[in-house]
């Protein structure tokens, strides 16, 4: 996935080739199944071969990102089954951050030099966007 795809316009793009072969040229309501049988009503735009309506809700439900990777398996003529692969393991991360809030933060005053605030985190996804819009 791209940013174009999981913010912002929200389109999705299919490669062209597959939809001359295997969709009609048309408009139609298309169902997304993720793994877990959930299902999401989108719009496939036939002479642009891409998934608007729809898409959006389907996207932000699954918390998709930039790198995040969706396999996309055509199993009825209007139903695609997705598979989805995180870019970064969101459970690995929590478990991580909770390991690391329980370590012992060492204690100043035994510090040799006290060391100047890191510089904060840089801000991701929407709260980036939204900054920079101002």
């Amino acid at each position: 996935m791209v940013r174009s795809h999981v913010s912002s316009c929200f389109w999705l793009g299919l490669p062209t080739r597959f939809c001359k072969d295997h969709l009609p040229p048309r408009e139609f309501k298309m169902v997304l199944e993720d793994e877990e049988g959930v299902e999401f009503d989108t719009v496939y735009i036939g002479n642009r071969t891409g998934l608007s309506g729809g898409w959006r809700g389907f996207s932000m439900h699954h918390n998709l990102e930039d790198g995040d990777s969706l396999v996309f398996e055509l199993v009825e003529p209007d139903r695609f089954k997705i598979y989805i692969i995180k870019a970064i393991d969101e459970d690995a991360n929590e478990a991580k951050s909770s390991r690391d809030s329980t370590e012992e933060e060492p204690d100043q005053k035994d510090s040799p030099v006290s060391e100047a605030p890191s510089s904060p985190e840089p801000l991701k996804g929407a709260k980036r966007r939204k900054l920079r819009r101002r």
